[in-house]
C-alpha cells in the first residue's frame, strides 16, 4: 500500500485505502498502530522530533483533516480525501464479527454506547485514571488487552497523549490494532457533529468543536496558526 510523504510523516489518504489495511489487521495475528492525523498532531509533530518518529513508525496514518488534503491537492495537483477517526469508528463499532476494545471511555458512555448499538457482546471497555502518559500501569493494560484477544484497539485519549500511548503499549501486547481516533465515541454519541457537508473539499467539522470547547480549541487553532507556514511548506 502506497504511503504518501507529506507534512514530515507519512499519510495513508482515502477510505478504500485505509479500510484495506485495517482488513489486513483484522484477518491476522499482527500488531500495530495507526494514528488519525490532523491540523493539531501535524503541528505538534513540527517542534517534537520525538513525537514525529512516533508518527511515522505507525504501521499507517488516516489523514484526518480536510484541510490537510485541501492543501496537499493544491500544492502537489493531486485529488486526494481525507477520512477521519469519527468516520472510522463508526464504519467500524457496530460490526459484531469484530472483537473490540475501548481504552480511555468513561463507563456512563460506554453504557451510551451499548444503548445505541443493542447487541454489543463484541466490545469490551476498559476506563483509565486521569493521569500523564509515563503513570499508566502498561503491564496490567496489557494483561487485560491480550487476555480478551481484540481484533481493533480503540484509543480515546486525545492527541498526542494517545500517541505517545500506543507507542509505550506496543511491546507488551500480542496482537490487534491499536487505533489513536481522539474524540470518535463523542461524535458517535452526538456531542460533536460530523458534518458532511464539503465546500471547496473543506468539512469545517473545527468550527463547531471551538464553540463547545473553546479554552481547548482556541489554544489549538493559535499554536496551529503560528505553525501555518510549516504547514504549508511541507504539504
Amino acid at each position: 500500500m502506497k504511503k504518501t510523504e507529506c507534512f514530515g510523516i507519512h499519510l495513508t489518504f482515502g477510505s478504500e485505502n485505509v479500510d484495506r489495511l485495517i482488513g489486513k489487521f483484522v484477518a491476522s495475528k499482527k500488531k500495530g498502530y495507526a494514528c488519525a492525523v490532523d491540523l493539531n498532531v501535524i503541528t505538534n509533530s513540527f517542534n517534537n522530533k520525538k513525537y514525529r518518529e512516533i508518527l511515522n513508525n505507525a504501521s499507517f496514518n488516516t489523514c484526518d483533516g480536510s484541510f490537510l488534503a485541501f492543501l496537499h491537492n493544491i500544492k502537489n495537483n493531486v485529488e486526494v480525501k481525507s477520512y477521519n477517526g469519527p468516520e472510522i469508528f463508526e464504519k467500524y463499532i457496530s460490526n459484531k464479527g469484530i472483537r473490540q476494545m475501548l481504552i480511555g471511555p468513561r463507563v456512563e458512555d460506554f453504557e451510551k454506547l451499548k444503548l445505541k448499538l443493542g447487541n454489543s457482546s463484541h466490545l469490551h471497555n476498559l476506563p483509565l485514571p486521569f493521569c500523564t502518559v509515563d503513570e499508566f500501569d502498561y503491564y496490567t493494560i496489557s494483561r487485560k488487552i491480550n487476555y480478551l484477544k481484540p481484533q481493533i484497539i480503540w484509543i480515546l485519549l486525545g492527541a498526542p497523549k494517545q500517541e505517545k500511548f500506543m507507542n509505550k503499549i506496543l511491546p507488551l501486547v500480542n496482537s490487534g490494532l491499536l487505533f489513536g481516533v481522539g474524540a470518535a465515541l463523542s461524535f458517535y454519541l452526538g456531542s460533536f457533529n460530523n458534518r458532511k457537508i464539503i465546500i471547496f473539499g473543506l468539512r469545517f467539522i473545527w468550527a463547531e468543536r471551538i464553540l463547545k470547547e473553546p479554552k481547548k480549541q482556541i489554544f489549538r487553532i493559535l499554536y496551529a496558526l503560528l505553525n501555518l507556514h510549516k504547514v504549508i511548506k511541507y504539504a
